[in-house]
């Protein structure tokens, strides 16, 4: 006798009495009737709670096997499936459990037939809370009730022991579905503890179950709102549930190296550390520190794993390294470190200090990680041993930190690292003066101790072989001279020359280089040209977007042109630019842009007044530079002096013969007189050599070769001038011979001249001496000096610009480019390797490579050669 669902409580309670009377027990289904209570929507709770209580009861009285398996059924379904109420699902839960109550062989028949239903489902239908619950009830059930043993059930317990073992195997084999869809690591955590105080039911999966667990602690991250202390706690023991299944394996190493490996594809492929949650640091924390340096090694000599991979895997360790339970999360990256070096692969040591250094130098604030955190910084700066911008770049934390720290051991180690810092990067005494303050109060290192901690993180020392010998020493990327050249893209030398005397003149090149970055794009280009020539590691650069940027129109492109009229073309260029994004400031109310030319502009009036009215007319004019003219009777033997020319400059000039002036009151041609005054000489004063005059006889322009001799100071109208730069002119025409440029910085102490000639930079005497010598040994010399560049002593800034004072967005340029120089550079080597080992497997081969590379002459080797640039901007 079926039963509709119930509509009120008189059926409900009618049908119940029905039940207990033996006659009618038999038609009635108890499974029905339980559900139709679930489905009825008219009971009110009271009612509703009295008939579960008598189905509770009903439940233990006795009942045939079918009917207690549809019932236990019924209920399971609703109390893991339940879509009415929550109410409904905790009701379904208690008559489960009635009906369930010294059944075990039944219990197990169920529960094993749901969990098949939901390990085939498309959909996982149940929460974990509910799947945790179910199992913490048959799981006490098994292990604490008895089995039956009436004569009906003799052979029960043979049975239930086998149904108990398919169980734990069903419930083995769906543990990982269950795991993969833990929406909350609470509700993890709780699986993970009724998995810990059942352990029978870890003996089989473990490996799936192991990879699941940490394929979904890394999906778990802290939530709005998370304590902190649980969110910590729930980690710990799942971990703790993964080291139980490493030890419970059989091949315990390979479970180990299993887990490590799902970890490693699912850090190695997230760019963003901030994508996988920081308890998955809690799984590298059980594996034994001894396993540690083989994993390391096995994970860097595994070909199939990319570079990109192992700097991901880096940045999520570091990132974690605020996680306060760590033991020996350090110990990973350091060993990867160290491994890099040995190996080789030291792109990624410099990418990972670059981007991560402030990161790891910031939690030198947290306490409890301040020595392990410490270690990690010293390992990544101290390998870092070509460019210093990474130690300046977190200058202000480490001052910071000295104030954080308070344990005295640390603060000393601190100090050393910072000794040997400054030690390995010199040169920047400004940079470093808030440091050496705070050195004061601890113990001067000494020379050989800061040396033996360079060399203890010196590439060199941990790869030996002739593959890497060539590769690390190319690897500090040390050019020949601290200058860096132009290439010469085609008859550019009359801009290579320009830019690099600008680029020496230390007002505009600070101004230029601390700077944001502009959106214009000739004033962008030169930014990027200076910060190329203050940062790079390279020898050279190709500077093709800035020559594109910078030609004027009129300008042929291949042809040699006028360094002259290219500066001061350059220079108005960069005026207007800058003038017109002022007026578009000034229409916005916001700060406007430095004028970057002020420092070359002068200004004076001229006065021309005519001979035969005496009418006088002024004019007010600006300059980039002076002209200095030759006499026409100048021969190119005669040895002139600047400072002459310089007065005749000064002088009125008369305006007679062809040269008359047009009067607007004579209306005509006439004699006059043409005078300067109110001089306003620039900071940087420019001396253009007009050495370029056209031969009427020979229709061209002709080469003014006359030597002039020029002072290292000179001093004009109360400014005192240094000689800055000189650029010279080699050839005999206007339209062809080079330019090269003659160059200091006046804030460096060593004052010390470069020759910059196109690529090629190097260090020679003044240019001043050298002019002197030209003058005096070859009179005929077609290398004559034309634009000299003089700088007032009082705008000179008192100490060299240093990297750290660089446009932050100019300084990542240089660093990615750097980064690429040594990708070219390992490749270089890499290429090289295979050659030689081509070469020696092939006893037919045209040449051999030496052992001995260091007596090959030079020239005559496949050596990496980083004159020339490939970088192009």
């Amino acid at each position: 006798m079926g039963v509709q669902p119930l509509m009120g409580e008189a059926p409900v309670a009618h049908l119940l009495k029905l039940h207990s009377q033996p006659r009618i027990k038999k038609v009635l289904k108890m499974d029905k009737i339980f559900c139709g209570l679930m489905e009825a929507d008219n009971l009110n709770a009271e009612h509703k709670l009295k008939v579960i209580q008598m189905l509770k009861h009903s439940g233990t009285l006795p009942h045939d096997n079918s009917e207690v398996k549809r019932v236990l059924t019924a209920s399971l379904s609703y109390w893991l499936h339940s879509k009415t109420s929550a109410k409904n699902a905790e009701l379904s839960s208690a008559v489960f459990k009635a009906w369930a109550y010294k059944r075990v062989m039944l219990l197990i028949e169920v529960v094993a037939e749901e969990l098949t239903k939901i390990s085939n489902a498309s959909i996982f239908p149940l929460s974990v809370s509910q799947f945790s619950n179910l199992l913490k009830f048959v799981l006490h059930s098994v292990d604490i009730q008895e089995v039956n043993t009436d004569a009906m059930e003799t052979d029960l317990p043979v049975k239930s022991v086998q149904q108990t073992v398919s169980l734990i195997s069903l419930v083995s084999n769906i543990l990982p579905l269950v795991m993969s869809h833990c929406q909350e690591l609470s509700d993890l955590a709780n699986l993970s503890i009724t998995l810990l105080e059942n352990s029978v039911l870890l003996q089989q999966g473990g490996a799936a179950l192991a990879c699941s667990l940490v394929e979904r602690l890394s999906l778990l991250r802290p939530t709005v709102g998370c304590n902190p202390k649980h969110f910590i706690q729930n980690s710990l023991t799942v971990s703790r549930l993964v080291k139980v299944l490493w030890s419970k394996s059989s091949t315990h190493k390979q479970l180990i190296l299993q887990s490590l490996q799902t970890l490693f594809r699912i850090v190695s492929t997230n760019e963003n550390a901030e994508s996988v949650s920081v308890s998955l640091s809690t799984i590298l924390q059980l594996v034994p520190e001894s396993m540690i340096d083989e994993v390391c090694k096995n994970l860097l000599s595994d070909t199939s794993v990319k570079d990109n991979q192992i700097t991901n895997a880096l940045r999520h360790m570091i990132t974690w390294l605020q996680w306060p339970k760590h033991v020996n999360l350090h110990l990973w990256i350091i060993r990867l470190c160290f491994g890099l070096a040995e190996t080789g692969r030291l792109i990624i040591l410099f990418e990972i200090t670059s981007e991560m250094a402030a990161t790891v130098a910031q939690k030198l604030w947290y306490r409890n990680i301040q020595s392990t955190v410490l270690q990690v910084l010293i390992t990544l700066l101290l390998f870092n041993q070509s460019c210093p911008m990474a130690f300046h770049g977190i200058i202000p934390i480490l001052e910071k930190a000295f104030g954080e720290v308070k344990e005295v051991d640390i603060k000393e180690e601190l100090s050393r690292l910072v000794q040997t810092l400054i030690y390995m990067h010199p040169g920047y005494p400004e940079l470093y003066h808030p440091l050496s303050a705070l050195l004061a109060e601890y113990e001067v290192l000494s020379e050989t101790c800061m040396q033996e901690m360079v060399k203890k993180y010196s590439v060199s020392v941990y790869n030996t072989s002739k593959k890497f010998t060539a590769f690390a020493s190319q690897s500090k990327v040390e050019k020949r001279v601290d200058k860096v050249g132009l290439e010469n893209l085609g008859n550019t030398c009359f801009l290579n020359s320009v830019v690099q005397a600008l680029y020496n003149i230390d007002s505009f090149q600070s101004a230029i280089l601390s700077s944001e970055m502009s959106s214009t794009p000739l004033l962008r280009g030169l930014q990027t040209v200076f910060a190329f020539l203050q940062l790079t590691q390279r020898a050279s650069l190709s500077p093709h977007s800035f020559v594109k940027a910078s030609l004027p129109t009129w300008f042929v492109e291949g042809e040699q042109q006028d360094s002259s009229e290219y500066m001061r073309f350059l220079l108005d260029s960069i005026h207007e630019e800058t003038d017109k994004v002022n007026r578009q400031l000034t229409l916005q109310s916001d700060q406007k842009l430095l004028d970057y030319t002020l420092s070359f502009t002068g200004s004076d009036t001229v006065t021309t007044r005519c001979e035969k009215c005496s009418t006088m007319s002024s004019s007010h004019q600006k300059f980039y530079d002076i002209s200095l003219h030759f006499d026409e009777e100048s021969s190119n033997t005669d040895i002139l002096d600047l400072t002459d020319m310089l007065g005749k400059a000064f002088k009125d000039e008369n305006l007679v013969g062809d040269n008359q002036f047009y009067c607007n009151s004579c209306a005509g041609l006439q004699d006059a007189t043409r005078s300067l005054s109110g001089f306003s000489l620039p900071s940087c004063l420019v001396l253009t050599l007009c050495r370029f005059s056209y031969n009427v006889k020979l229709n061209k322009h002709i080469k003014i070769r006359a030597p002039v001799q020029y002072p290292s100071n000179l001093e004009i109208l109360n400014k005192k001038y240094m000689l800055n730069a000189v650029i010279v002119h080699s050839g005999t025409s206007l339209n062809g011979g080079h330019y090269y440029t003659y160059a200091r910085s006046l804030s460096s102490p060593s004052g010390q001249w470069y020759l910059f000639n196109d690529s090629r930079v190097t260090p020679c005497a003044s240019p001043a001496e050298l002019s002197s010598k030209t003058c005096k040994n070859s009179r005929l010399s077609s290398d004559t000096p034309y634009l000299l560049f003089y700088t007032d002593m009082d705008s000179v800034p008192s100490t060299p610009l240093v990297g750290a004072m660089v446009n932050p967005t100019l300084r990542q340029l240089v660093v990615r480019d750097d980064l690429s120089l040594l990708r070219e550079v390992q490749a270089a080597a890499e290429r090289k390797s295979a050659e030689k080992k081509a070469c020696q497997g092939n006893i037919l081969s045209w040449y051999s490579y030496t052992d001995d590379d260091d007596n090959i002459p030079p020239g005559a080797d496949n050596s990496i050669d980083l004159s020339g640039s490939r970088f192009i901007f």
